[in-house]
């Protein structure tokens, strides 16, 4: 992806995931902050914790959303921020891509996923 050049999917992946995140954290946190709580959770990607060949664009990005998330985190007592980081999904993104390489890239599932749910929620928590 960085080779290919492709700086208005650059924009857009900037401008969504790390621009909107920041938006909405700045539209929520003064009432927040007024009220003494809150929770803020934010969507990363298993991108922000392993980057992959041609999606390094896309990894930075999510990877900013972890540190958004947890700087703000450390910024604040009363206010609880959660980032998700969600393993590969089907959703119409790969349409959006345009480079090749990446449209098939390696993360892409070619068969059903693995799921297992915890049976209590204490592997999940934090």
């Amino acid at each position: 992806m960085t080779k290919a050049g492709k700086h208005d999917e650059w924009d857009r992946m900037i401008d969504v995931n790390v621009k909107g995140v920041l938006w909405g954290i700045a539209a929520v946190l003064p009432v927040m902050e007024t009220q003494g709580s809150g929770q803020i959770i934010n969507l990363g990607s298993i991108g922000a914790l392993q980057v992959v060949p041609t999606g390094a664009v896309y990894c930075a990005t999510k990877f900013a959303v972890r540190a958004i998330s947890d700087g703000l985190r450390q910024e604040t007592d009363t206010i609880r921020v959660t980032c998700v980081n969600p393993g590969v999904v089907e959703s119409e993104l790969a349409d959006s891509i345009t480079d090749e390489p990446t449209r098939g890239g390696p993360w892409l599932p070619t068969g059903p996923l693995p799921c297992s749910l915890p049976t209590s929620p204490a592997p999940c928590a934090m």
